[in-house]
């Protein structure tokens, strides 16, 4: 809840100490697991503010938002990640030809979440 915040550092402090955690043999991997949802959680956020404060920034909105699709869909937020495949796919219709497999890569992960269509 810390990254959702904007207390990125507490967030991030946080992470380290469940990482640090020992469970029983059986769920052996859950703190790891939980530390990567926690940064995954934060780079999420962070990858939210390129769009809206710079001309500049607009450069990395559409990255951006494919980098935030990717991890959503990691983190089986299915809805969020089409969301953000497609905002890809907008903002990026026109793209030059040399970045047209970023266009076929953000048509695959909108197909994988199966929402919307695959433009």
């Amino acid at each position: 809840m810390t990254a959702r915040l904007g207390d990125f550092a507490a967030a991030e402090r946080y992470a380290a100490t469940v990482a640090r955690e020992t469970g029983p043999p059986a769920a052996a991997g859950l703190p790891r697991d939980l530390e990567l949802e926690i940064r995954a959680e934060a780079a999420i956020v962070l990858f939210g503010t390129f769009e809206g404060f710079a001309g500049w920034s607009l450069i990395y909105a559409g990255p951006s938002h494919m980098r935030r699709a990717a991890l959503h869909e990691r983190l089986g937020d299915r809805s969020t990640a089409a969301t953000h495949y497609e905002r890809f796919l907008t903002l990026w219709k026109d793209a030059d030809p040399e970045f047209r497999s970023l266009l076929d890569s953000a048509r695959a992960g909108l197909a994988r979440v199966g929402e919307g269509n695959t433009r």
